[in-house]
């Protein structure tokens, strides 16, 4: 879930002024009627140059933010987005066992701690090195994602084969 044409407009040091265009990232101040019939926000659309992903679109009412802002700002918060996703996914914090009182929440910074707690060890144990199984379709994977990290986690249990009970008291 990259965002490659976001990421190249925002590394650019070519970004156009307000209401301009180069092809690459369009900004205007536009009234969207249906939300507030008074007040002016600012539309931004980014555009991949190559067409491979689709144009993305970002609305702020930020007066003051110019189209490469606005960019900037979106594309900095991508990182939380997919923390949010794979927290919700991989962990199961969208659908937590506790719906009375402080359950949820609970449930919630749990499953963020947890989500940390992983990629802290992963980082740690195992640096920049290549954890995941290269795959003909992702030959160009250069960075693990969470469900690698978390595979790592599983692998030295895997490894072990199955337990036995040990004999003892009951």
């Amino acid at each position: 879930m990259d965002r490659p044409a976001l990421r190249q407009v925002v590394g650019s040091s070519t970004m156009v002024a307000e209401g301009a265009t180069d092809g690459r990232l369009w900004s205007r101040r536009v009234l969207w009627y249906s939300v507030d019939k008074t007040r002016l926000v600012t539309l931004v659309i980014v555009r991949d140059p190559d067409g491979a992903c689709p144009d993305d679109f970002f609305v702020t009412d930020d007066d003051h933010a110019s189209g490469a802002d606005v960019a900037s700002r979106y594309a900095g918060r991508w990182s939380i987005e997919i923390c949010f996703r794979e927290v919700k996914e991989r962990l199961g914090a969208e659908d937590p066992q506790s719906w009375k009182g402080e359950g949820p929440e609970r449930g919630a910074a749990l499953s963020l701690w947890l989500y940390s707690a992983i990629w802290t060890w992963h980082i740690s144990i195992f640096g920049a090195a290549r954890t995941w199984t290269p795959r003909p379709w992702y030959a160009k994977k250069a960075t693990p994602s969470f469900i690698d990290a978390l595979a790592s986690a599983h692998a030295p249990r895997r490894n072990q084969g199955p337990r036995t009970r040990q004999a003892g008291p009951v």
